[in-house]
């Protein structure tokens, strides 16, 4: 009896961009809500640029709303001075 030949499966799609991007706008959302209430609160401007630092360096990926971060820390740093 001859030997069958299995077939290749087919090839799935991959949906870890689709998934990486959907997370990543949520976060986004979620820091975008953050920021603003920073922006009206009456934290002493050190602590929120300690959270800003925080955040960006808890960012594993390196790009989730870095500019907005960076932006929102050298406000406050120079509220500072």
């Amino acid at each position: 009896m001859p030997k069958r030949r299995l077939k290749k499966p087919a090839k799935l799609p991959d949906c870890g961009e689709r998934l990486r991007k959907a997370l990543t706008d949520e976060i986004e959302e979620c820091f975008q809500a953050v920021t603003k209430a920073l922006k009206k609160c009456d934290l002493p401007p050190a602590e929120v640029v300690a959270w800003c630092k925080e955040m960006i360096a808890s960012d594993r990926v390196g790009f989730i709303y870095d500019a907005e971060l960076r932006t929102l820390q050298k406000h406050f740093e120079a509220l500072r001075s």
